[in-house]
């Protein structure tokens, strides 16, 4: 039983490292919406030192459900959270229902945000892309010889040209 005990202690300690990567990605938004290298910088080393750390409750948490799959079941198949929680004492169900729900909810809500963010990123590029491209259109260059003949790109205007 205490197996059990542990699962939904690594569930808990997992979501609440899923929470903080929900907020690094509230960050991140704030941080491309206002152009904030650095932050973003700082907000990336961050988000990658969550990242480590919520592959290695991940691995606790494979660690036990491969221990109560050994336990309850033939041993040859991996109970999946779900098929745990029907197995699972009676005194502790709903607690597990309860952290098996939150934490998909809040799967899902990092998912949702993180594509959000995609799509932003995504979306912010190809107006800057626009921006340049607009640019460049006003600002024509013209071929222009600087003294001894040789070809320099310069805006309209220059006062270097060529004689003919």
């Amino acid at each position: 039983m205490k197996i059990f005990f542990d699962l939904i202690e690594v569930l808990e300690q997992e979501m609440k490292s899923y929470d903080k990567l929900y907020s690094f990605l509230e960050k991140d938004f704030s941080c491309v919406t206002h152009l904030d290298r650095d932050g973003l910088s700082l907000n990336n080393s961050k988000k990658q030192h969550l990242l480590e750390k919520l592959f290695k409750i991940g691995e606790k948490r494979d660690f036990f459900v491969s221990q109560i799959s050994k336990t309850y079941s033939d041993g040859k198949k991996m109970l999946s959270l779900r098929e745990i929680i029907q197995i699972a004492p009676e005194e502790l169900k709903e607690k597990f229902k309860q952290v098996y729900k939150n934490f998909l909810a809040l799967i899902e809500k990092v998912k949702e945000k993180n594509e959000f963010n995609k799509e932003y990123i995504a979306m912010s590029i190809k107006r800057l892309r626009a921006i340049t491209n607009n640019l460049n259109k006003y600002q024509k260059v013209d071929t222009t010889y600087d003294y001894k003949g040789r070809v320099l790109d310069t805006p309209v205007g220059s006062l270097v040209t060529k004689e003919a």
